[in-house]
């Protein structure tokens, strides 16, 4: 003679869901922000910002106003809440000012810096020269 179980499960979702570490709410601001770059011609230039907010965030990514679209030689790339900007073979026309807009549905953050770009074994300014001192009269 077989006898019927009934055997009851609580589920507590707060308590068996695995921790995360807490989410970000809020407008989009940078815990890291472009910096001053400068890349040699033919180089691989990156630029990265840091960001945090609710999410969704886009980010843009402009050049002197305008922006960017990945090409052949700009490609962006999203890691969590790091965005990066790469500049492949960087060339004169690269030089510019950079500014990222990063935009959710509660607000937006800007940041901006400028690319230098120099040729080949360039130099970028003068070397600190200092004044030539005069030799003492006796050897």
């Amino acid at each position: 003679m077989a006898d019927n179980l009934t055997v009851s499960f609580i589920f507590d979702a707060k308590t068996a869901a695995p921790k995360e570490g807490p989410k970000s709410t809020g407008a989009p601001t940078f815990l890291k922000t472009l910096q001053p770059t400068r890349g040699t011609v033919g180089s691989l230039v990156k630029l990265d910002v840091r960001v945090k907010g609710a999410k969704p965030i886009q980010v843009h990514w402009l050049m002197d106003g305008d922006e960017l679209q990945d090409d052949m030689t700009h490609k962006t790339v999203e890691e969590d809440d790091l965005f990066t900007l790469l500049i492949l073979e960087v060339s004169s026309m690269d030089k510019g000012i950079y500014e990222v807009i990063a935009v959710n549905s509660i607000g937006e953050a800007r940041c901006q810096a400028t690319v230098d770009v120099v040729p080949v074994g360039g130099i970028t300014s003068p070397p600190n020269l200092e004044k030539a001192k005069p030799l003492p009269e006796k050897f």
